[in-house]
């Protein structure tokens, strides 16, 4: 097996943020269902969306995700969509957002998000239960406005165009012929920071430094369980670990954000291997963690390590 390595590097993505993710900017609540439909800052539109505000029984009762006001798209075919603009070309973005349907009015309901024109994430709606393929409400349908609907927080990698572009478009498509409404909010778009993929170690009898850099210190821990603690914790790029039975300090885990060691007997360092480093990993690196999927997909391309002809024997 050969894997091929990009010896040169691309531009760093940089933050990008949507326009009124959160539908609170010049809103005029005008109605009992609280809506505005003519102008909604920030976003084009097909037919009038609505914007409710958090909490209106008319709608169903729900909180919104981010805060004052969500938007309804009410009936098949109708959309919002925006264009983002001065983003690194061709470069890897997460989109954040967060979605359901109205209660009350069935489990029909489909969205889809398409970016410059490829959809990039569907979901139809469910009734309870929740789920990542779902447009989750929690409780049962016909108790309005309990509190006990909620939004499901959503997230896709997406990529800009050449021109460090993306039209990102939210769309009802649910069946023709019913009145079938899908609420939005909380979108965004921001650096993309990868996808850790394992660890690797790189030090013997050293520990995360006492500093600011530490940013957790737990017990009773194997490297495989430092390492999934360090994953669930922002910034926490590497840990070390005790592992050496009958030791002081035996099942001790550190993580910390920057690889700034101590000498200490008997504790392990490693780093966290992410995605978004590819261009550093080395050829052992290469043939652990390389995913043939995540090729075909353009993630390493678009983090730098794309087919130059450098090769990797594994």
């Amino acid at each position: 097996m050969k894997l091929a390595i990009l010896l040169t590097t691309v531009a760093t993505a940089q933050a990008a943020g949507f326009v009124n993710g959160n539908f609170d900017e010049g809103v005029a609540d005008v109605d009992t269902f609280k809506v505005m439909v003519n102008n909604i800052i920030g976003w084009t539109k097909k037919a009038n969306p609505k914007i409710v505000k958090s909490g209106n029984q008319a709608w169903g009762g729900l909180e919104s995700s981010s805060g004052s006001h969500y938007l309804a798209l009410q009936g098949p075919g109708n959309w919002v969509e925006q264009k983002v603009t001065s983003l690194e070309a061709n470069t890897l973005y997460t989109l954040s957002f967060a979605m359901t349907h109205r209660p009350g009015q069935g489990t029909k309901e489909k969205a889809v998000c398409t970016v410059n024109g490829e959809t990039v994430w569907s979901a139809a709606g469910k009734n309870g239960g929740g789920g990542n393929n779902g447009l989750a409400l929690l409780g049962d349908f016909t108790n309005r406005g309990s509190g006990r609907f909620h939004f499901t927080s959503y997230s896709v990698n997406v990529k800009s165009n050449e021109d460090g572009e993306a039209t990102i478009r939210f769309l009802n498509d649910s069946p023709t012929g019913i009145d079938q409404t899908v609420f939005l909010d909380a979108v965004a778009i921001d650096e993309w920071t990868g996808v850790d993929v394992g660890y690797t170690q790189v030090k013997t009898h050293h520990k995360c430094h006492i500093t600011a850099d530490r940013l957790f210190k737990t017990t009773d821990s194997t490297a495989a369980q430092c390492y999934e603690k360090c994953k669930a914790t922002k910034g926490c790029k590497h840990f070390s670990v005790n592992t050496t039975p009958n030791t002081d300090y035996f099942g001790v885990c550190m993580g910390c954000s920057v690889g700034n060691w101590a000498g200490h007997a008997n504790f392990d360092a490693y780093n966290v291997v992410n995605i978004a480093d590819c261009k550093d990993w080395t050829c052992t690196e290469w043939c652990e963690w390389y995913d043939l999927e995540t090729e075909k997909e353009g993630v390493y391309a678009a983090n730098g390590c794309g087919d130059d002809g450098d090769e990797c024997t594994c």
